[in-house]
């Protein structure tokens, strides 16, 4: 567990440390460190049982499902999300906007959000994109019966996943609805802050420029045709970050201002590391696109590469 000293430290280093909180012990110490202090015991219960059925489910070790063959949208990218949910979550709560038992349904969202990616044991077809949503919430219902989990904490995390505004990956829709995005005098829901816990945990990671040769991969398996080349996939992230900004702002700069008040806890500094490491990322990919465009493949080695050179994430 990284406690609050040895958090300041690493603020001062290497805050990339902070954010990349992958493993599954990893992130369900930090989430304890964050929440467990505010929940009963029944909750922090739930929450350990919920973190153990995810990384249980993703290994292949809930009878009925196959293990994860996503290799973008793994077990190390819900536990990113997760991390970054806990943090958006208890810097609101240190806004007094989020109480206990709005975080319970608020985590048990994250880690399931991406959980409809598993395929079934009898199914060999890979999930489509358009389905994943779907088939979380199932996941979730799924843990919520073996949990005897049911009122106002299961509707509120099945909300969260299902309300969620899909961010596409192409040109004909990008970000939150115009609606959502214009909504700024209301503070955000579970279901925004899902959204953006999701964008900015995973676009903030050291390693995510690598890894968008893995979602290109994960594109082509589940048929997703929007990019013909990794190069293209790249170019397209270059915008991605820039328009779901430029659209929500609002609800943006609210989620910020939550992450400046975790952090200032947390690490004793009032940042949003999440907005500027994803910023340093998009810096990168911009000189990355201008200068070594016939080169990226050289350029992006922060994680180890098999035999086809695509990066072996966590």
């Amino acid at each position: 567990m990284v406690s609050v000293e040895d958090a300041r430290e690493f603020f001062r280093h290497d805050p990339y440390v902070l954010l990349n909180l992958e493993a599954t012990e990893a992130a369900r110490d930090e989430v304890a460190l964050l929440w467990y202090d505010d929940l009963s015991d029944t909750d922090q219960r739930l929450i350990d049982d919920a973190f153990a059925d995810i990384d249980a489910l993703f290994a292949g070790r809930v009878a009925g499902y196959r293990a994860c063959s996503t290799p973008y949208h793994s077990v190390g990218h819900t536990m990113l999300i997760t991390v970054a949910m806990a943090r958006i979550l208890d810097g609101a709560r240190r806004s007094g906007v989020c109480d206990a038992s709005a975080a319970v349904s608020g985590l048990l969202a994250a880690l399931y959000h991406d959980s409809g990616y598993i395929q079934d044991a009898d199914n060999d077809a890979e999930v489509a994109l358009s389905d994943h949503e779907r088939r979380s919430v199932d996941q979730l219902l799924r843990f919520c019966a073996s949990a005897r989990i049911d009122g106002p904490t299961a509707t509120l995390a099945v909300s969260a996943i299902a309300r969620r505004p899909e961010p596409r990956r192409d040109a004909s829709d990008i970000g939150p609805s115009a609606a959502d995005a214009d909504a700024t005098d209301r503070e955000p829901t579970l279901a925004t802050m899902l959204l953006y816990a999701d964008l900015l945990g995973q676009m903030a990671d050291r390693a995510y420029l690598e890894k968008l040769l893995l979602l290109y991969d994960e594109f082509r398996r589940i048929g997703v045709d929007a990019y013909r080349s990794e190069i293209e996939l790249l170019r397209g992230t270059a915008g991605f970050y820039g328009s779901i900004a430029k659209r929500s702002k609002g609800r943006l700069d609210q989620v910020s201002g939550y992450l400046r008040a975790h952090f200032a806890e947390r690490a004793g500094a009032a940042r949003d590391l999440y907005s500027e490491y994803v910023g340093k990322n998009m810096d990168y990919l911009a000189s990355l696109l201008t200068i070594y465009r016939d080169e990226y493949r050289d350029r992006l080695r922060r994680l180890p590469t098999d035999p086809n050179g695509l990066p072996l994430a966590n």
